[in-house]
């Protein structure tokens, strides 16, 4: 099964990328991907061996799925398929004229990618595979490349994703010196090994920029917006995952390193979180709103991570349990719920040509199938039973909660440093979730745009309401889910302690999930079998008295957080400027607002310097095909003078 999907995955990139413009192009991609999930799935879930070897032209590279990878397989190849469906129908309208062939290879690369990093069990692999998926997106976020900004966006990814994989292969090589390359090697080799803090510390750094994490976020807001919205939910439901992976691999290669690498992951996941919901909540763009969202759900599930360490580092082995089943819990919801939001937005892009919120409204009435699927999204990122994205929320209160049995005082302070945090940041998702789905869901629609939207074919529809149900069995099976993630927590932390009180605990939660459920099924129902019901009529809302309501005087994406950005306006680097016409009464007015990132400042600089690099080796480009094969000969004579050096 492990030769199948794999196989599968390259040959489909292949032949996809040589079909080109015609109908098979558009077709071969999204059924190869769909059969390779539904093989990779059923891998998952199956009690296959555990090791493998790839036979390779130098040496050997080795396979390993334990039940860490297991659960990070699960999202990436039951999303993956019901992702891939929807990009069929987002993209019906380029089939015959765009090069649909070579897009759907690029998809195929990034999951043959994706899966070798998750499957990678020596370092060559693993950077392999990280390599496929640094590349691969570039192409898919440049989709449309004729729109400079696209063009940007797209290359400052490819620039991020190189200085992350650089930080990677260095670490990478600082962790094969006491060993070798292998993982089994590492973790024998490594822990102890002065090597071990640099190695982890450049690990933390590749792993960080892949995930979005404070400060190397910069290209998930940018890259989002221009891509695909299929891509949009692939990036940023899916491949922020192999970021958080590497992470959680890299701390059990290292030996899970003690109390000041937990507080510095609780400090980081902390500040990305709270970066995050703010400035999501500032924001006018929905894909920019959902990048941002990322951004502080990758440091809500770091804080878990950083939580667990603390716990382990002052044995308090319950507290360890919790951060890291709340981690790994997080990581699956946030994969289903984030995937149902962009896609949602997709359709919103499709049918209305848009995806900002001040040209948006009344689509509840318009799209009611898109609107419901994207109230789920909203209500299980905000942690709103009966969904799922409750449990790994309520997971991670409990594990900072028990940090007040902490023996140590900064530690304890760190902990309920942490749950007030939390707690902010709980409450600024719930305004943000409101603000987004309110603004471009109800009210009155503002512009043209949005009075003529229309439900798109139900492939985009269908994928959608699979991930919207997905977040409600999620929620009511969430026991099984918890089964899934026990062993996934167990390769990191040995044998499990007696956790029957938490084990307990989300059994609650979805007994809770049920409750609500049935509530309001049965208020459903009553509300349909009451006298008159079929002959309800419509009548608008009262208006004060006024006769002519326009949807100008509806609240405005930014004027909902106006109250915030008075308070934080600074942290966001967002600007506000009011013009005026003169006199006491003037005719026009008009307010403009400018939301800028200032921490992509920093990096703008270092994104221009290696252009400027780039540029300036352009001159070796020359295209005289004898100096190339002279420069191979001289490389491959200098490897060999090394080799045998050595």
């Amino acid at each position: 099964m492990v030769w199948w999907v794999l196989g599968s995955l390259t040959a489909g990139a292949v032949v996809s990328a040589m079909a080109g413009r015609s109908r098979l192009g558009a077709i071969l991609g999204p059924a190869v991907l769909v059969a390779a999930c539904a093989v990779g799935l059923g891998l998952t879930l199956s009690n296959a061996p555990e090791g493998w070897t790839i036979p390779l032209p130098v040496g050997a590279g080795a396979l390993r799925l334990d039940a860490l990878t297991r659960w990070f397989l699960l999202p990436l190849f039951a999303g993956g398929a019901v992702v891939g469906c929807y990009g069929v129908g987002y993209l019906h309208h380029a089939v015959g004229h765009r090069h649909l062939g070579g897009h759907w290879g690029m998809v195929l690369l990034l999951f043959l990618g994706m899966s070798l990093v998750f499957l990678a069990d020596d370092g060559f692999v693993f950077l392999l595979g990280w390599e496929m998926m640094s590349i691969s997106p570039f192409f898919l976020v440049a989709w449309e490349d004729t729109e400079a900004s696209v063009r940007e966006a797209a290359w400052e990814y490819l620039v991020a994703a190189h200085l992350g994989g650089a930080a990677l292969v260095v670490g990478f090589a600082l962790a094969a010196v006491p060993g070798g390359w292998s993982f089994a090697a590492m973790r024998t080799a490594l822990p102890g090994s002065p090597l071990a803090t640099a190695a982890l510390l450049l690990w933390m750094l590749g792993c960080g920029a892949k995930a979005g994490l404070l400060p190397a976020h910069v290209w998930l807001p940018e890259a989002h917006p221009a891509a695909p919205s299929h891509i949009s939910a692939l990036m940023s439901g899916l491949m922020v995952n192999t970021g958080i992976y590497g992470l959680l691999r890299g701390l059990e290669l290292a030996g899970l390193p003690g109390a000041g690498a937990g507080a510095a992951l609780l400090l980081i996941g902390l500040a990305t979180a709270l970066y995050g919901a703010l400035q999501a909540m500032v924001q006018t763009n929905a894909k920019r709103i959902l990048a941002f969202s990322t951004v502080e759900n990758m440091g809500l599930i770091v804080l878990g991570i950083g939580t667990g360490l603390l716990g382990l580092a002052h044995g308090q082995e319950v507290t360890a349990w919790l951060g890291f089943l709340a981690a790994l819990m997080h990581l699956f919801h946030h994969s289903l719920f984030k995937s149902l939001l962009f896609l949602g937005v997709g359709v919103v892009l499709e049918t209305t040509g848009t995806v900002h919120l001040n040209e948006l409204g009344g689509l509840a009435q318009r799209l009611p199938w898109t609107s419901r699927c994207m109230a789920v999204g909203v209500a299980t990122g905000a942690g709103i039973p009966p969904f799922c994205g409750l449990i790994g929320e309520v997971l991670l209160f409990a594990a900072l909660a028990t940090g007040v049995g902490f023996p140590d005082a900064t530690a304890r302070a760190l902990m309920a440093g942490g749950f007030v945090g939390l707690a902010l940041v709980s409450g600024l998702i719930l305004a943000g979730g409101v603000r987004l789905f309110g603004i471009l869901m109800g009210g009155a629609p503002r512009s043209a745009k949005a009075q003529t939207a229309k439900e798109p074919s139900w492939s985009m529809r269908g994928p959608a309401a699979i991930l919207a149900a997905s977040c409600w069995l999620a929620a009511i099976a969430a026991p099984l889910v918890l089964g899934l993630a026990l062993p996934a927590a167990g390769v990191l932390l040995g044998t499990a302690p007696d956790l029957t009180p938490v084990v307990r605990m989300v059994a609650q939660i979805a007994q809770v999930a049920l409750v609500v459920t049935a509530v309001l099924v049965v208020l459903f129902l009553a509300r349909r079998a009451l006298p008159g019901h079929a002959d309800a009529r419509s009548f608008r809302t009262w208006d004060c008295g006024f006769a002519a309501p326009t949807p100008r005087m509806q609240y405005t994406a930014f004027g909902f957080a106006h109250p915030l950005w008075r308070a934080i306006g600074r942290i966001t680097g967002s600007q506000v400027m009011v013009r005026l016409g003169h006199g006491y009464f003037p005719a026009h007015g008009e307010v403009v607002v400018s939301t800028a990132d200032p921490i992509r400042g920093v990096w703008s600089r270092l994104f221009e310097a290696v252009r400027l690099g780039c540029d300036a080796l352009k001159w070796f480009q020359h295209g005289r095909i004898q100096l190339y094969v002279c420069t191979l000969a001289a490389v491959l004579l200098g490897l060999l003078l090394w080799q045998l050096g050595w």
